[in-house]
């Protein structure tokens, strides 16, 4: 009966993280898939969204309105070391690790337009690279794939650039978005509306 939402695959496959609200806020949680367990790994009086796991499978990524404002954080996946990363005054989410997991990518409202930064893992050296949304990193992690719109009934261009912001190219302007890679980088999964109704492509 609760919603149950964003799921993230454990790098092992073992495991699932997602959030929900079945402790009457939204929290973080991981599902063991042999045994169905779940255990809670946030739980405070705000809401956690978004887990994404570390490469190594140690630590999450995700965001948070415990400061007022939605930031990124990082968290032990047994619930400890909790950091927050930004500190924005605005909004700050969909992080995603670089596959060496000494990066992650985010996006910001602090300029007054949607923007795709980069930081250390830490929080450290935070840059702004583009205007754009939900972005990733490629597997062998020179790439970012990402896309032009945050707002849910929105579509638009898909593009890919450098890791450091440099040699941005539009790869699909057709009403596409919510784009990730193939575990090799070769291939780009995405969803558009291209033929009037919501399908997913790849390309």
């Amino acid at each position: 009966p609760y919603d149950d939402n964003v799921p993230s695959w454990s790098p092992g496959g073992t495991e699932i993280a997602f959030h929900s609200n079945r402790d009457g806020d939204y929290e973080i949680y991981i599902i063991t898939l042999s045994s169905g367990r779940i255990r809670q790994v946030t739980s405070n009086s705000c809401a956690d969204w978004s887990p994404v796991w570390s490469p190594d499978g140690r630590r999450f990524s995700f965001y948070s309105d415990c400061d007022g404002d939605r930031e990124i954080y990082v968290i032990d996946i047994d619930g400890g070391d909790r950091r927050q990363l930004t500190y924005d005054n605005t909004v700050s989410w969909f992080p995603s690790w670089s596959p060496d997991g000494r990066q992650i990518t985010f996006t910001s409202y602090r300029s007054g337009r949607y923007t795709v930064f980069v930081m250390d893992a830490d929080g450290s050296n935070q840059v702004g690279l583009v205007l754009g949304c939900i972005s990733y990193f490629s597997p062998d992690g020179s790439q970012i794939l990402f896309g032009q719109y945050c707002n849910t009934d929105d579509y638009g261009a898909i593009s890919v650039m450098q890791a450091n912001g440099s040699n941005i190219r539009i790869i699909d302007d057709n009403a596409g978005r919510n784009a990730v890679w193939s575990p090799d980088g070769d291939r780009i999964l995405f969803q558009s509306e291209r033929t009037g109704n919501s399908e997913i492509w790849i390309m």
